[in-house]
């Protein structure tokens, strides 16, 4: 028999090694336990190279076939659901960063044209290839339970009985207690590189739970170096900008703009959040809302 381990890439291992370091570092002390269960999610896609026909759970990230292009459009709502808020801001909000930050090693700049991240109607595990963006979701946890799909597994959609206005698709998470720090999810937004989403004003998507769920973006200043990142520092790497969210039972609206997101507990100097020195998207679900029963659906950024 094959051990899984060992049929892991370079790449692949170190995904594993990285994520799963970032959820031991995710909790300071006992104090904040309970606002920093999850963890960050600093990579989860490798460069594409062909998708394979099948994989076994709990193995290596399966990565995506060739990009397909395509051009979605945003379902609407049906009716009954909760309307999307819309927020306009006058002017941008100044990203605060650290002092004489180090500039990206390569970055993707986005137009700020195309702010669909998925609507999961494609049949694969990719985020929509749109305004430069190349990543795959995928999820891990940290072994004290069981979830479906399996830890270390690419996340593909599913259908939605009964639909939920033109969407027939979308993420289902399903998982039992978790006593350490949960499961992540998530996805890389560009090979190896800073997206800069400074074009857009931040996230929307539409989800149901019940629960409480961390959404938020990794920038590179908190990624280790030696993964690519420009942390030196053990108790400032990994902490992620979050906004907590709490779901309901039914489908709602949510949005998440750049200036909610901050740094759940303080290992360091402030860091403010600069979108345009972003490595992950990450959803994060802590042991405290466990059992879950997530579905996600129409992740798109915010246009301004």
């Amino acid at each position: 028999m094959t051990d899984p381990e060992n049929d892991l890439t370079p790449d692949e291992k170190r995904v594993e090694a990285l994520l799963l370091r970032s959820a031991r570092l995710d909790v300071p002390d006992a104090a904040m336990k309970q606002r920093a269960l999850d963890i960050g999610l600093p990579a989860l896609a490798e460069p594409r190279r062909p998708r394979r026909a099948t994989f076994v759970a709990g193995t290596a990230l399966a990565v995506a076939a060739g990009v397909t292009l395509f051009v979605a459009t945003r379902p609407s709502p049906q009716t009954g659901e909760v309307a999307p808020e819309r927020i306009r801001t006058a002017s941008p909000p100044k990203p605060v960063v650290l002092p004489s930050a180090p500039a990206c090693p390569k970055l993707v700049l986005a137009r700020g044209d195309a702010p669909l991240l998925d609507d999961w109607e494609e049949n694969d595990s990719r985020v929509a290839p749109l305004d430069g963006r190349a990543g795959n979701w995928a999820t891990y946890d940290d072994g004290t339970g069981k979830q479906t799909p399996p830890d270390k597994s690419p996340l593909f959609p599913s259908r939605i009985h009964g639909g939920r206005g033109a969407s027939t698709r979308a993420l289902h998470m399903v998982g039992g207690k978790f006593k350490d720090w949960g499961v992540t999810f998530g996805a890389e937004l560009a090979d190896a590189a800073c997206y800069d989403a400074s074009a857009y004003a931040g996230i929307e998507f539409w989800a149901k739970g019940p629960g409480v769920i961390k959404v938020g973006f990794q920038m590179i200043d908190v990624q280790d170096e030696k993964y690519g990142g420009l942390c030196k520092s053990e108790p400032d790497c990994y902490n992620t900008h979050r906004k907590v969210v709490a779901l309901s039972k039914g489908w709602k609206h949510y949005t998440v703009r750049w200036e909610e997101l901050a740094q759940l507990y303080q290992a360091g100097p402030p860091l403010g959040f600069d979108p345009r020195r972003v490595r992950f998207l990450e959803f994060g679900i802590g042991p405290e809302s466990t059992p879950f029963d997530l579905w996600l659906d129409d992740v798109a950024f915010l246009k301004r």
